[in-house]
């Protein structure tokens, strides 16, 4: 029998049990759709964080203390290094605000004016401009600062308005006023720090407030590319397990090994549910040949081959597969664009909510913002396409067996 006939028959068949087919049909969807949505988000997620740290340069190496204070004498030590071609200070400690009588966390960060480029890739003043290179009271502040997303994005802070911080925990607080003199635009995700929960202010200033000595983190730029590596060994050698030294190229293999590790164990979870879905394509399909044995009988008596049979049955599973698994795409991309908004949401919005307190001031000083854009990956989407089809077909292979096996007389005297 000529293979169209064969197909027309199965849409027939699907259409004369609507909802049933309908309800299989949805189950393979929302699998591949999981598959679909959950693997753009890692996806989408590694791709901006990794851009991000190529933004700030091949060159660029973090060096953060372990037990140790950095100081200015480091960083005269490590400029006359060999290969050095710029060293940038930078200190960083938690605070709050308070913003429509709720405490709110948010990073203070001192770094010199002339090297804000060099940690956020490129400066985005929304209004205003930045500060001078001098002790003032001054800052720039994080555009979720400015626009809380907890009140819709309207802004609550302004060019010119003071600001209260409040810096320490427990007994020992400290509260500073700053004069708010620019206001960032949105910067996402970014390493170490995010832009758009910090307020950013004169070194100098910082330091004179606090009254400290040394610093969090040095951003080191070698001069060449080529030279990051030796670079990288010499400050080894010099400071031992002192300092963590850290490159771009270190960091973005990490970051990519770790979220396309965790892309994958969201595709076998969300693969799971189309395994259930091939439960279920076989029930529908066990249920299916019991209804119609006797019409197996009719087809065999009329001519039909155990082989024809076969084919049919196998083409009514391949086509719950293929409908179930196209939905599934409109599905997973459309569900790949709203996640971001509900992940940045929900993540953004509970620090803020939680009670002040010095784990809780360590975690938002190294938060990191989750806008991103999500990328599907052409690959991973026909593969979640073929499985679908796949595990309708293998769902569907023993209940097509069976019909093809009826003997067309006990399957006309079946009632």
């Amino acid at each position: 029998m000529r293979i169209s006939d064969l197909i027309k028959l199965a849409l027939m068949d699907l259409g004369q049990r609507k909802l049933r087919a309908a309800l299989t049909m949805i189950s393979v969807s929302i699998g591949v759709a999981s598959i679909i949505a959950l693997v753009s988000q890692a996806a989408g997620i590694q791709q901006s964080v990794v851009d991000t740290l190529y933004k700030l340069g091949p060159t660029t190496m973090f060096l953060t203390p372990r037990g140790y204070q950095i100081t200015s004498v480091d960083v005269i030590r490590i400029s006359e290094l060999q290969g050095v071609a710029r060293v940038i200070p930078i200190v960083q400690i938690p605070g709050s605000i308070y913003r429509s009588g709720q405490q709110v966390q948010v990073s203070l960060v001192g770094i010199r004016s002339s090297d804000l480029e060099a940690l956020l890739g490129s400066i985005k003043i929304l209004d205003g401009s930045t500060y001078p290179d001098a002790p003032v009271p001054v800052a720039l502040v994080g555009y979720n600062i400015a626009f809380p997303p907890e009140q819709g994005g309207s802004q609550s802070i302004y060019v010119g308005q003071p600001l209260l911080v409040e810096l320490g925990f427990g007994q020992f607080r400290q509260r500073i006023q700053l004069q708010i003199i620019g206001i960032l635009g949105q910067y996402g995700s970014t390493p170490f720090v995010s832009p758009d929960n910090s307020i950013l202010v004169p070194l100098d200033e910082l330091m004179k407030i606090l009254n400290r000595r040394s610093y969090s983190v040095l951003l080191v730029k070698a001069s060449d590319i080529n030279t990051v590596n030796d670079l990288s060994n010499t400050l080894n050698t010099i400071y031992g397990n002192n300092l963590q030294i850290l490159t771009v190229q270190q960091l973005s293999e990490t970051v990519s090994s770790i979220i396309g590790q965790f892309g994958v164990l969201l595709a076998s979870i969300a693969g799971i549910s189309l395994s259930v879905a091939g439960l279920g394509t076989m029930n529908i399909m066990m249920i299916t040949v019991l209804e119609r044995t006797r019409e197996i009988g009719v087809m065999k008596a009329l001519g039909f081959k155990n082989r024809d049979v076969l084919l049919l049955y196998l083409l009514e599973a391949s086509l719950i597969g293929i409908i179930g698994g196209l939905i599934g795409i409109g599905l997973g991309i459309g569900g790949a664009q709203m996640l971001p908004s509900i992940i940045s949401y929900s993540f953004l919005r509970t620090p803020q909510q939680r009670g002040s307190g010095p784990q809780q001031g360590m975690a938002q000083q190294g938060q990191v913002s989750l806008s991103y854009s999500p990328v599907i990956p052409i690959d991973m989407t026909i593969t979640a396409f073929a499985i679908a089809i796949l595990v309708s077909i293998i769902a569907g292979l023993y209940p097509a067996w069976r019909a093809s096996r009826m003997e067309p007389v006990r399957a006309l005297r079946y009632e």
